[in-house]
């Protein structure tokens, strides 16, 4: 038996990864596309690493394509974990999440 399931939002990741030696920068990029034929927006609904990363939505294609840059904020040595949580305008996918992990060492 096959199935095909047609997801409302397709999201390129859902976990990034930002590593380095102390106070370097890393960057990682998240992108998320509309699959149904109605307009997508987005907005952030909560994020828990201010001080640690930073984001940036960049609207691609208008209501269909966006894509989030997350970049952490140079700093001393140390691990953490956190997340980005989007609220969408899509009843059949209210809410996206992006997992943010971070491991800088000397």
């Amino acid at each position: 038996m096959r199935v095909h399931v047609k997801v409302p939002i397709s999201q390129s990741r859902r976990a990034v990864r930002l590593a380095g030696k102390a106070g370097e920068q890393a960057s990682a990029v998240v992108e998320m596309r509309a699959m149904l034929d109605k307009p997508l927006k987005i907005e952030v609904d909560s994020f828990d690493l201010k001080g640690k990363v930073t984001y940036e939505i960049e609207e691609l294609e208008e209501g269909r394509v966006y894509r989030v840059h997350l970049k952490n904020v140079p700093g001393p040595a140390e691990t953490y974990r956190g997340q980005l949580k989007l609220k969408t305008n899509y009843v059949e996918s209210p809410e996206l999440t992006i997992l943010v992990r971070g491991r800088f060492s000397n």
